[in-house]
């Protein structure tokens, strides 16, 4: 019986599919595909000795050094700057394996800061309406409150010619002469008796801090606010010594309204909001995990 042949059809194709196979181009990608898939197979280097640099790296790079700068760096510099990413990269991954970052209060203390600050990144408070503003400002209305101010004149009297008790001496004498001068009025202008202050005869406008700052944390530097102007009063007690104060001018403080502080207030408000988001989002960190304090006593 004669042996029958399968006879073979050939598979037709598609003619787009026939025009695409005659294509250069299609024979370029074919080769590409080919090459990376026996790539894959053939490369055993493990993924931790494998270090890739992408377009978006290159740009990362490329904006830090503009940030710095001022100026998009060149193409030498970018490609150095790449090299230098590279063996940074490199390093880093070596000293990791080699447990480098264990124990090292430096990198603890770099990656603790990271952290804060991709917390602080994702805590981005909406903007304030306007009746949060005014809630905000009426709690903390202290906090813009312009200072109360004090203009004068003061007469020093060293502890260091004679002691501290001939100092007082010499400024309450002083004090008496000022007071009953010639007209019955006190005269704004002391003589030339007292001693050698370290800083000026006259401060104009000192608020609060001011005062304790040019006069320490005094007798002076608080009573002087309840001062009334036109009049010598003393002897007051400063951090360097006695002193007899003419007050200028006085001006008590006052409450400014949030349409002079509008910018203020908001600015304070987002601060706020961020610091409670972050200490949200910290206390929610915090507890998946359980802190035993062995240093402590029972």
């Amino acid at each position: 019986m004669p042996a029958l042949h399968a006879r073979k059809t050939p598979i037709a194709l598609p003619p787009r599919l026939r025009a695409l196979a005659r294509e250069p181009f299609f024979h370029f990608v074919a080769l590409g595909l080919l090459i990376f898939l026996i790539r894959g197979v053939l490369d055993d280097t493990p993924e931790q000795y494998r270090v890739t640099v992408g377009p978006d790296d290159v740009r990362r790079i490329a904006t830090g050094y503009e940030w710095q700068f001022g100026r998009p760096p060149t193409a030498g510099e970018l490609d150095h700057l790449v090299e230098r990413h590279i063996e940074e990269e490199i390093l880093y991954r070596e000293g990791v394996a080699m447990g480098l970052d264990v124990d090292d209060e430096i990198v603890r203390r770099r990656v603790v800061q990271k952290l804060q600050f991709l917390q602080e990144d994702v805590a981005l408070p909406a903007e304030p309406d306007e009746a949060a503003l005014r809630a905000f400002h009426g709690r903390h209305a202290e906090r813009y409150a312009e200072p109360a101010r004090v203009t004068l004149r003061h007469l020093y009297f060293s502890p260091d010619s004679g002691g501290d008790a001939a100092a007082h001496a010499r400024a309450a004498g002083m004090a008496v002469t000022l007071r009953d001068g010639p007209s019955g009025r006190p005269a704004a202008e002391p003589p030339a008796d007292g001693d050698a202050f370290p800083g000026r005869g006259r401060y104009v406008a000192l608020d609060a801090a001011g005062l304790s700052r040019t006069f320490g944390h005094s007798e002076l530097a608080t009573a002087v606010f309840e001062l009334p102007p036109g009049a010598w009063h003393g002897p007051l007690r400063s951090g360097y010594g006695w002193h007899l104060v003419y007050v200028e001018q006085s001006d008590p403080g006052r409450e400014r309204p949030l349409a002079e502080v509008r910018e203020e207030v908001r600015v304070d408000f987002l601060d706020e909001q961020r610091t409670e988001m972050n200490a949200a989002a910290l206390a929610a960190i915090k507890g998946k995990y359980v802190v035993v304090r062995e240093d402590l006593e029972p």
